[in-house]
């Protein structure tokens, strides 16, 4: 009886005994498979015939020297914002319409430095030019036209014409003038050869 009852108080501490040893050999066991290279404790997976070797599977084709990740192109600079263009009278074109007017067309530009108002561009009409007498050589009886400029580029076209009778004459050079009427200034002038006779 003693004995028998002393053999049932330890069942219970066997069985758990029993269970602790049996969950520690599964995770050795388990951690040995990873681990070692040994034979696998349970049967391994069945081999599938039809599948096809490892060896003879072709890897996917990648190109490491180009890498597929693309990258946005560099931003642009933002353009720069060009400024007022300089005063400049930059080309002229004569014609002559008759023995007592030509017309000229001009080229210039105005940087606006003058105001936006009361700005011309005249010409002239000289026989010979002369830093001391300027306009007073022009043609006798022509006058001195002009027209509006605006800033920027542009071009203006006028008619020089005899406006009082006089005597024949003959012009060499055409001056035109950027002039400022509030300032009572020509800022900018600039001579072209031309000969043109007068009647």
């Amino acid at each position: 009886m003693g004995a028998a009852r002393g053999s049932g108080r330890m069942l219970p501490a066997r069985a758990g005994a029993t269970v602790g040893a049996i969950v520690l050999g599964v995770l050795l066991s388990d951690s040995s498979l990873r681990a070692s290279p040994g034979p696998a404790a349970w049967p391994p997976w069945p081999v599938d015939s039809r599948r096809e070797p490892l060896a003879s599977v072709t890897p996917p084709v990648t190109d490491l020297a180009r890498p597929t990740t693309s990258r946005p192109p560099p931003a642009r600079k933002p353009a720069e914002r060009r400024g007022s263009p300089k005063n400049e009278i930059i080309t002229l074109q004569a014609e002559s319409l008759s023995g007592q007017a030509m017309q000229v067309t001009v080229d210039y530009a105005y940087a606006g430095d003058q105001g936006t108002e009361d700005v011309f561009l005249h010409a002239a009409a000289l026989q010979h030019y002369s830093q001391v007498e300027g306009l007073r050589n022009r043609v006798p009886g022509t006058g001195f036209p002009g027209e509006a400029v605006e800033v920027g580029n542009g071009r203006v076209t006028l008619t020089i014409a005899r406006v009082v009778e006089g005597d024949a004459s003959t012009s060499t050079s055409v001056r035109v003038c950027l002039v400022s009427l509030p300032k009572h200034s020509a800022f900018l002038c600039r001579n072209f050869a031309h000969t043109k006779d007068w009647d």
